[in-house]
């Protein structure tokens, strides 16, 4: 069941852009979401086991999550452990020329109890979703993920 799903178009091209929301590292060295501090457990080429702490208000979120990069036009981060254990955050990259690319953003679940609350899961998580792909959309367009990633 899907949560929430939200679009952006980014002006890069689809391998830099795919391996920019892949990069778990960038994103935990950058600083990039303001709200939320990554923390790279486990790198292989395919996966990577991170844990994320998400700050709202004096709330802070700890989760686990486990990142499927094989498939290069979809990436699945599962969360392992936590308040939203069993959801998903996918990401779906389509190239709409040379130099740009749509991104479809969605959390889904298949557990019961995120079926029950998605009347207030949703407006909850719509926002930050949009917000994160917004901070994306800049560290690509800026180029800072391409110089980053080739220093």
């Amino acid at each position: 069941m899907t949560i929430v799903t939200r679009q952006i178009s980014i002006d890069c091209p689809s391998d830099v852009v795919r391996s920019q929301f892949a990069d778990i590292a960038h994103h935990e060295h950058s600083a990039l979401h303001r709200t939320v501090v990554f923390t790279v457990l486990e790198e292989q080429r395919a996966r990577c086991d991170y844990q994320q702490v998400t700050k709202r208000g004096p709330v802070r979120i700890t989760q686990r999550f486990h990142l499927y990069r094989s498939d290069l036009d979809h990436q699945t981060n599962l969360v392992t452990a936590g308040a939203f254990r069993g959801a998903t955050i996918s990401f779906d990259f389509e190239a709409i020329s040379a130099g740009a690319t749509n991104v479809t953003a969605s959390i889904g679940s298949t557990r019961r109890i995120h079926r029950l609350l998605k009347p207030f899961l949703r407006p909850m998580l719509s926002r930050p979703l949009r917000k994160a792909l917004l901070e994306d959309k800049r560290d690509l367009e800026t180029r800072t993920y391409a110089v980053a990633a080739h220093a």
